[in-house]
């Protein structure tokens, strides 16, 4: 189990930086990791749908739904940060934060949450996580674009290897007859 702190300093000894103590230390360092922490796990997050970040919730129908194109829409829960699933609708569209649908609701969803607790974060998705917080400090931290290059290149490799161990803890799902795969039959 990682925390914030211990994957920022994976970032920090990845770019050859000096360690934290804290995110609000006085130190460039820790300045730059505060700035595109929220970002980098955001931009990790929605990479993927990752087990430990999926949450599935039933939304109800906003009261004044689009003016056009669909019957109903639906808030998006404000820790969403990427689509995973919906089920039951063959056909929507994430339109301004919300989801708009040919159905009365409850809406079965389910999305990537941003979760900030890094306790839950899987070991591959960690490294995966600080070499993308890696590649965006790069180069405010060591102006250095081999560096920038070759942590870009671990995140690729961490992400690729993270993807794959937490896809084979899904179930495989059945593929359900679509009218779009009846007609290539």
């Amino acid at each position: 189990m990682a925390s914030k702190i211990e994957i920022a300093n994976l970032a920090l000894t990845a770019l050859g930086e000096a360690r934290i103590t804290s995110f609000g230390d006085n130190s460039k360092a820790a300045r730059s990791v505060t700035a595109v922490y929220g970002t980098a796990r955001d931009a990790v997050l929605s990479a993927h749908g990752w087990g430990f970040a999926r949450k599935r919730v039933l939304l109800a129908a906003d009261l004044n739904g689009p003016d056009w194109g669909y019957s109903n829409s639906f808030t998006r829960p404000v820790d969403d940060v990427r689509v995973y699933r919906v089920n039951g609708v063959s056909e929507f569209e994430v339109i301004g934060g919300k989801i708009h649908a040919n159905t009365a609701g409850p809406l079965e969803y389910e999305y990537i949450a941003r979760n900030d607790n890094a306790a839950e974060y899987s070991a591959p998705f960690v490294q995966a996580f600080a070499m993308r917080l890696a590649a965006e400090m790069a180069e405010e931290l060591t102006q250095s674009n081999s560096k920038k290059e070759y942590v870009e290149m671990k995140y690729r490799d961490a992400l690729k290897t993270a993807m794959r161990l937490d896809a084979v803890q899904d179930s495989t799902r059945a593929v359900y007859s679509s009218n779009w795969l009846a007609a290539r039959r």
